[in-house]
């Protein structure tokens, strides 16, 4: 079984497994969620440059974020089962698991 972290990042959404990192163009996922995946990324990016301080300040915009990165990693998960998915939060720099538990594996 793969188990994976789902990530916003600099460039291009972060998608890796224990050893590396895969493109999301590798995967096979319906488009309308690979596309949905690079808007959400976008969107994150003003974030991942800033410093702990100017996160505190724009921590709606953070948990807004990290609510849509949950629903499209649960998304992901659904689409490459039996894999398992995570998700790694680049605005608040950690795991974040969902209302329940929800937010995938737990390998910490």
């Amino acid at each position: 079984m793969k188990y994976l972290t789902l990530s916003a990042d600099d460039l291009a959404p972060s998608i890796m497994d224990a050893d590396e990192g895969l493109e999301l163009e590798e995967l096979e996922i319906p488009d309308r969620l690979r596309a949905r995946i690079l808007e959400w990324n976008a969107a994150y990016q003003p974030i991942i440059p800033l410093t702990e301080v100017e996160r505190q300040q724009v921590a709606d915009r953070i948990d807004a974020l990290d609510a849509i990165g949950l629903t499209l990693r649960a998304e992901l998960e659904e689409s490459l089962a039996p894999a398992k998915v995570a998700y790694y939060s680049e605005g608040r720099l950690r795991h974040i698991y969902g209302a329940g538990g929800q937010g995938g594996w737990v390998a910490y």
